[in-house]
């Protein structure tokens, strides 16, 4: 009951911030001191529409901001968590700040995040569908975005928190080869539908470096 009251205390506060700056997205820096506090919250807010991401990742949150605005709805942030080379396969999680919205029809459950064992945050297994999955890096003259395209599976809870098990459209190996070259980092977000044309036009637009893999070029 306690953690729920603070949980209710964060978003509502986070809330209040966003009103009051009038903002579209907003990152906090979750880990270690608000683990299992801001995890509900940040799940509420993205969907509301605010592109909210943890570990004070604002890349992230950019990148959050990009697919929601381009799929009109919200983004799954998470990491590469394990790896099928057979499948082509990747599964992409994260503790339990994911939007419910994104539950598949077994629904979500309330519990305490698993690194803490305390707090609340957002359990589920995501819905299938076609995603993009996509990096934001850099800072000024160096942004770099990668974007290729998947399709998220059924999956069981094989991690503790919000997984998804994407096929990819190209082999990993070759992925994964753009991703170390160009040095992307360890938070990705699932967007649901495919975007990366549109990702690629962004970059060119920008002059962001355009790393789309599936396209075998960059923009």
């Amino acid at each position: 009951m306690e953690d729920g009251i603070e949980a209710a205390r964060c978003y509502l506060a986070l809330k209040s911030i966003v009103q009051e700056w009038n903002l579209r997205g907003i990152a906090v820096g979750s880990y270690p001191k608000c683990l299992g506090t801001a995890c509900l919250p940040l799940a509420l807010l993205n969907d509301e529409g605010i592109a909210a991401g943890c570990e004070g990742d604002l890349n992230s949150t950019l990148a959050m901001y990009m697919l929601e605005r381009l799929t009109g709805g919200p983004a799954h942030f998470g990491e590469m968590l394990e790896v099928d080379e057979l499948e082509n396969t990747i599964v992409s999680s994260h503790c339990g700040a994911a939007p419910p919205s994104l539950a598949d029809t077994g629904g979500f459950v309330l519990c305490p995040v698993r690194l803490a064992h305390t707090g609340v945050c957002i359990r589920y297994t995501t819905r299938p569908g076609p995603i993009t999955y996509v990096n934001l890096v850099g800072r000024k003259n160096n942004y770099r975005l990668c974007a290729f395209l998947a399709d998220a599976q059924p999956t069981g809870m094989v991690f503790e928190g919000n997984p998804m098990k994407i096929h990819l459209h190209s082999p990993f190996r070759k992925i994964w080869r753009e991703v170390s070259t160009h040095g992307f980092g360890h938070h990705w977000m699932a967007g649901c539908g495919h975007v990366a044309n549109e990702l690629a036009e962004f970059c060119r637009l920008t002059g962001i470096r355009g790393v789309f893999p599936d396209r075998c070029e960059e923009a």
